[in-house]
């Protein structure tokens, strides 16, 4: 992984009340059943639980450049996060959080939608009135003029704690991504730290999803010799 430095203000006033909003969401999810697993990625099950005060900061952001897939993205705390490499999904692991970011790129047509990256990359239809778990959905628009969908859900994983997760397809120049982002938070004060970090993710991280070498193509395109 290359970094540069991409620095990221702490969330604003309005982004901690929308993750307080989450965190009373969350008693919806606190009957459900146990956790099931969604699409081709597997659900983490850390062996240790987490500290939620200083396990995952908000801070430290940096670029972080992904050469296979010509995807970046910024991630907080990035000098701890964990290249685990992969196949069809790459992964990103930052242990200390017990969280897992795992990526993939997938070719689409020109003009694609996010909901058409979200159907490639088998993620469930968004806005499942039987699933207690969900959250939240977001539309968001990202960089280079990108686009997002992005469904937020929390569900109880043993008696004392929580996993968060945050799946978005994001679509851009006859390409989609599609990114889950799986957290556990264990001990007092879960309710409080699932919700912060879910608002990293989904309002820091997602949006600054790019896809490189657009310029390239873009050139490719219109070069008169067809180079």
């Amino acid at each position: 992984m290359n970094r540069a430095l991409d620095p990221a203000p702490e969330l604003t006033p309005v982004r901690a009340c929308w993750a307080l909003l989450i965190a009373a969401g969350l008693c919806g999810g606190c009957g459900a059943n146990e956790p099931r697993s969604r699409g081709p990625v597997e659900p983490i099950r850390p062996a240790m639980p987490s500290s939620p005060a200083v396990s995952l900061r908000d801070a430290g952001w940096e670029r972080v450049s992904l050469g296979p897939l010509a995807l970046s993205l910024a991630l907080p705390d990035a000098a701890a996060w964990r290249d685990a490499g992969g196949r069809d999904w790459h992964r990103l692991e930052h242990g200390a959080s017990n969280s897992v970011l795992s990526i993939t790129r997938i070719r689409a047509p020109a003009s694609v939608a996010a909901s058409e990256c979200a159907a490639r990359a088998g993620f469930a239809v968004a806005n499942d009135a039987e699933d207690a778990s969900e959250l939240e959905v977001l539309r968001l628009e990202g960089e280079a003029g990108t686009h997002s969908e992005v469904v937020l859900r929390v569900e109880p994983d043993g008696p004392t704690a929580l996993r968060g997760e945050v799946t978005a397809a994001t679509a851009g120049l006859r390409a989609c991504a599609a990114l889950r982002i799986e957290t556990r938070v264990d001990g007092d004060g879960r309710e409080a730290e699932v919700a912060r970090r879910l608002a990293l993710f989904a309002e820091r991280v997602v949006p600054s999803l790019a896809f490189d070498r657009v310029e390239d193509r873009i050139k490719k395109k219109s070069d008169p010799i067809g180079l």
